[in-house]
């Protein structure tokens, strides 16, 4: 499909909001985002310079499989030791911080590992998608998503455990972060769905029918290349500086700039060697309908609500909740490294199939 300025920018804009409001939204790291200049100047921009980056480096390598997708999204992780230097010193005003060869252990684990190509790019691409299919009257049956994504699109009890799954992290993380404070859930949830809405809807009514693809940048790829590589990169040394950050800058230690040198190595060499596949879309697919997503978001601001409720009333609860889901969080991103390298090592030999 060709599509026109009319449409990309706003598409542009909706799947960096979709990767902000994932990211960050649900970790509690931003507040009304949609309201304060420093999150629009600085903190959006860089989550939508990275996904529309990495997604376009996905088209163009023919490589759109999840595994791929988590791949990239760990490379999305990585700014973390850059521009917050969280992967190298931990959080600031952290009481303890575990710092093994000059990284932050943990940190690096959960960001690099499961968060970021999680909940910043992998979610995102896919909401995206069940979005268009919505908006382009294509609920019940839609032939806009692409096959390696359709099982985690499908309408079926696991995916809705899966979704209930994430509103729940999102509403524990967000609650803990923003102390209970019940007016600021309500803002920033209603705030950030209703612009999501307001985006997806208004590409369908500009295009009629969109997908994935309206995302990739074709003809003036070096251009945009340049301009999005440019304006990270200033960020990138400008965290180095300590200019994005609340004290003086933190200098890494030569060992965990060493480590991470090698995980950007291993990540990207198992990038490049794993097989591309032809992109193909579904025929057909029975996917989540917009209503079960709806459902979903006014779970989330109920979830939150309670939660935050339970924190004013016994803040330990949800402190415990959270610790959980942390720890958790360490095998979960461990894990799905292992299965994203043995599924990339499988996809070499001739016997196995691409990876899905």
């Amino acid at each position: 499909m060709m599509y026109g300025l009319k449409a990309r920018l706003p598409a542009f804009l909706l799947i960096g909001t979709l990767s902000f409001f994932y990211a960050e939204i649900f970790s509690g790291a931003s507040r009304v985002w949609f309201l304060d200049p420093g999150s629009m100047i600085i903190t959006f921009p860089i989550y939508l310079s990275h996904i529309v980056l990495l997604l376009n480096v996905a088209f163009r390598a023919g490589k759109m499989s999840i595994c791929h997708l988590y791949l990239l999204g760990v490379l999305f992780g990585l700014y973390e030791s850059w521009i917050t230097q969280v992967l190298w010193h931990g959080y600031y005003g952290a009481d303890t911080v575990t710092i093994i060869a000059g990284i932050a252990i943990y940190e690096t684990i959960v960001l690099t590992l499961f968060w970021h190509p999680i909940f910043s790019f992998i979610i995102p691409i896919l909401v995206f998608q069940l979005l268009a299919c919505s908006f382009s009257n294509r609920n019940l049956s839609c032939d806009l998503i692409l096959t390696s994504h359709g099982t985690f699109l499908m309408d079926s009890k696991r995916n809705r455990i899966l979704l209930l799954i994430i509103v729940l992290s999102g509403s524990v993380f967000m609650t803990f972060n923003y102390g209970g404070d019940l007016v600021m859930i309500g803002m920033v949830l209603i705030g950030s769905y209703a612009i999501i809405m307001i985006l997806a809807w208004y590409i369908g009514r500009n295009t009629g029918v969109y997908d994935l693809s309206v995302l990739a940048v074709q003809r003036i790829w070096p251009l945009v290349l340049f301009i999005l590589s440019s304006y990270l990169i200033f960020f990138y040394l400008s965290g180095l500086q300590g200019f994005l950050s609340d004290g003086a800058p933190r200098i890494p230690e030569f060992p965990g700039v060493v480590i991470i040198l090698l995980i950007y190595g291993l990540i990207i060499g198992l990038f490049i060697l794993s097989p591309r596949k032809p992109l193909e879309y579904s025929d057909g697919a029975t996917i989540i309908p917009l209503t079960t997503y709806a459902g979903f978001a006014i779970i989330h601001l109920i979830l939150s609500a309670s939660l935050a409720i339970s924190y004013m009333l016994a803040p330990t609860f949800l402190t415990a909740l959270m610790f959980i889901l942390y720890m958790f969080m360490i095998p979960g991103g461990l894990y799905c490294l292992g299965l994203v390298i043995k599924v990339m090592i499988r996809s070499r030999h001739p016997r196995y199939s691409n990876p899905q």
